[in-house]
């Protein structure tokens, strides 16, 4: 870990020292939208929730963890799918600019700025609450390096001019499915028109979606070199217009990046069962079952 690393590391530890004598339990629960968000604290692990009330009140509906951050070692990131889409540096040797739609607690932000000490974050979130929370909770501070809109994702990156080297999709609604207008053609376009040359998206999709197969292949049918990574329910995929890169070289880099950078995730494990997919130009008569704007209002 260079100088700068421990410096910034040592900031982010300061920042969540309040934290440490808390007692287990609901740190902090209010209002927010059509539910509740709620801060709990676990030994030394904080997560955010979302909470939707039902009608039996001893029962509420409550969501994974959005986010969580270990006090004692926060540049880990626990979520196995947060882990995989991090490995979009694969594909961008040097990344210097990213977009982050869905910040939540910013986990995936703080662990690039970190490790990528030139590296730009751009994110959006439509919940001015969960900034708060970020801020609070996750050791998140705000600067020309990490900002954040509240804001519509696809709107604020939309009336972007920035090329991204690396653009990331993670926002779910409280059904606990990414929103359909973020897994459409015109999308997928609008990212493509926002990225740099060599360039990737990652999206994270949920595979108890009821248009998880549609919204997977919408996505394989808009870049020319797609991969992905299944967890449980989680299906990563990885899309980019310029890079071929074989699973070879797929754990090569991994073990490169995790040597050179210090980064002790098993991002190499991750790297294991990321495979290839199919592209549009073998796929072309399932055409009809690709996702578009003008067909979304029917879900």
């Amino acid at each position: 870990m260079n100088i700068w690393q421990q410096k910034n590391l040592k900031a982010i530890q300061q920042r969540l020292i309040w934290l440490h004598n808390k007692e287990d339990g609901v740190l902090i629960k209010q209002q927010s939208g059509e539910g509740s968000l709620a801060i709990i604290k676990a030994a030394d692990n904080i997560s955010l929730y979302f909470v939707v009330e039902t009608d039996d009140p001893q029962k509420p509906l409550v969501s994974g963890v959005m986010s969580q951050i270990n006090l004692k070692k926060p540049l880990y990131l626990h979520s196995i799918y947060q882990q995989a889409m991090l490995l979009s540096i694969l594909f961008v040797k040097r990344p210097q600019q990213a977009y982050m739609m869905g910040f939540g607690g910013g986990r995936i932000p703080m662990v690039l700025q970190h490790y990528f000490r030139t590296i730009t974050l751009h994110s959006s979130e439509t919940d001015s609450d969960v900034l708060k929370m970020a801020e609070m909770f996750f050791a998140i501070k705000l600067n020309q390096r990490m900002q954040v809109a509240v804001q519509d994702g696809r709107e604020h990156l939309s009336q972007s001019t920035t090329a991204y080297d690396i653009i990331l999709i993670d926002c779910f609604t409280a059904e606990g499915v990414q929103p359909t207008q973020l897994a459409t053609k015109e999308f997928y376009q609008l990212c493509q028109a926002r990225l740099s040359p060599q360039g990737v998206v990652s999206t994270n999709l949920a595979t108890t979606d009821p248009l998880f197969e549609r919204k997977k292949l919408t996505f394989t049918d808009s870049f020319n070199y797609v991969y992905g990574f299944h967890y449980i329910n989680n299906y990563v995929l990885f899309g980019s217009n310029s890079c071929d890169i074989d699973s070879t070289h797929i754990q090569q880099r991994t073990l490169e990046i995790m040597q050179k950078k210090k980064i002790e995730m098993p991002l190499n494990t991750i790297a294991t069962a990321i495979k290839q997919l199919t592209t549009k130009d073998e796929n072309d008569e399932n055409i009809a079952d690709i996702l578009v704007d003008a067909s979304i209002s029917h879900y």
